[in-house]
C-alpha cells in the first residue's frame, strides 16, 4: 500500500510500512480522514478466505496489523471495509452464509437455483456495525497493549 503526497511536479509516492506490505496480497485500503488508521483485506492467519485488518498510526509508524475478528471476520471472504463520513458505523461486503449450501444429493438442482438467488447465496452482501471497536482498538496500544 502506498500513500501519496502532492509535490510541485505532481505527486511523491510513499510505500506504507512493510508491516502493512507483504506478500500476502493486502488490498481494499480505507484510511481514516485524519490517517490515524487504516483498515485492509489481508490474508495473514486467516478466519478463512480473507478478513479484514486494522492497524493505527502511533508515534510515526504503523502498528502490527490486528485481525478485526468475529463478528466482522467469518470463514468467508471479507472485503471492502469502509467508515460512514460522521463515523459512526464500519461497513464491509462479506460472502458469508446464514445457511450453508447442502451436499445432500436428494436436494434438486430447482432448490439450489431459488436459494442462489437470495441475498443468501454466497456473494457478497453489504454488512454494517458499529465503529467503536476503532476507538477501543486505539486505547489498547496507548494504554500499552
Amino acid at each position: 500500500m502506498f500513500k501519496a503526497i502532492p509535490s510541485e511536479s505532481g505527486y511523491e509516492i510513499i510505500k506504507l510500512s512493510s508491516k502493512l506490505n507483504t506478500k500476502n496480497g493486502e488490498g481494499d485500503p480505507f484510511i481514516s480522514p485524519e490517517e490515524d488508521y487504516i483498515i485492509f483485506r489481508g490474508y495473514n492467519n486467516s478466519l478463512g478466505n480473507g478478513d479484514l485488518y486494522i492497524s493505527y498510526f502511533i508515534n510515526d509508524e504503523w502498528t502490527e496489523p490486528d485481525n478485526l475478528g468475529e463478528p466482522i471476520n467469518s470463514k468467508y471472504h471479507e472485503i471492502c471495509p469502509n467508515v460512514t463520513v460522521d463515523g459512526k458505523f464500519f461497513i464491509f461486503s462479506s460472502s458469508r452464509l446464514k445457511q450453508d449450501y447442502t451436499s445432500d444429493k436428494s436436494i434438486d438442482i430447482e432448490n439450489i437455483r431459488l436459494k442462489h438467488k437470495t441475498s443468501d447465496n454466497g456473494e457478497l452482501n453489504i454488512y454494517y456495525i458499529s465503529s467503536d471497536f476503532i476507538k477501543e482498538g486505539r486505547a489498547k496500544y496507548i494504554k500499552g497493549k
